[in-house]
């Protein structure tokens, strides 16, 4: 269990209690892990990403968010492919590929979520002066198919990952940042929290759902009489 604390400190524990800690050069924001390379990824303030090699026992060299002034707000790791997402306080989420050591430490691709969703959601009519476009929330789906991000202005941009194009953009009422969302893949809903109210909301259809029993059926069908 690794635990990222507000003195710069990351506590590792294990089943008999505290086992070790160690310090990241600035203060942390969020953390994910990393199976393909055991890495604890830090999103952190300032421009680095920090890499914690747990196999290893050392840092490897940072991921730098290749832009002055940045930092990552929000960090998630896909299940199915080895794929990182850092929500940025610029807007923007970045991509890296973990299968690709000779990537530069940069980015491969960059998704600007603040300006497809300009011009949405309640605090975006001039309400209020924080930077709504701020990137608070990513998430994956277990297919690796999806995308999600929550900004500091109370919106959800859901992606297909093979596009650039939100496929739809979720407003929550008090325009507060998103600070969790979670896929729910069974029931193809998306669960998307700020501080006072939870939504539950759809990103597949149900023809979608129904489709993939038939299959699973068929399938178990087949095995059944060989």
């Amino acid at each position: 269990l690794a635990m990222l604390l507000d003195d710069r400190t990351i506590a590792f524990h294990a089943p008999y209690g505290a086992h070790e800690s160690i310090r990241i050069p600035t203060f942390g924001r969020a953390m994910a892990y990393d199976p393909t390379t055991c890495e604890l990824l830090v999103a952190a303030k300032g421009n680095n990403v920090y890499r914690i090699n747990l196999d290893e026992g050392r840092f490897s060299e940072p991921w730098d968010l290749d832009a002055t002034g940045v930092s990552a707000n929000c960090i998630a790791v896909s299940q199915s492919h080895p794929l990182a997402s850092l929500g940025c306080d610029d807007g923007v989420v970045r991509f890296w590929d973990n299968r690709s050591p000779d990537s530069k430490l940069k980015p491969f691709l960059k998704l600007d979520v603040k300006s497809a969703t300009k011009g949405y959601g309640y605090g975006d009519q001039g309400y209020s002066s924080q930077n709504l476009g701020e990137i608070t929330s990513v998430a994956n789906d277990p297919t690796g198919m999806y995308m999600a991000a929550g900004t500091a202005g109370g919106l959800v941009a859901l992606y297909d990952v093979r596009s650039s194009r939100p496929l739809h953009i979720q407003e929550h009422k008090h325009g507060e940042p998103i600070h969790t969302i979670k896929f729910h893949s069974g029931s193809g809903m998306i669960l998307s929290a700020d501080e006072h109210l939870i939504k539950c909301w759809r990103y597949k259809s149900e023809d979608t759902l129904k489709g993939a029993s038939v299959r699973v059926a068929v399938a178990s069908d087949k095995s059944d009489s060989v």
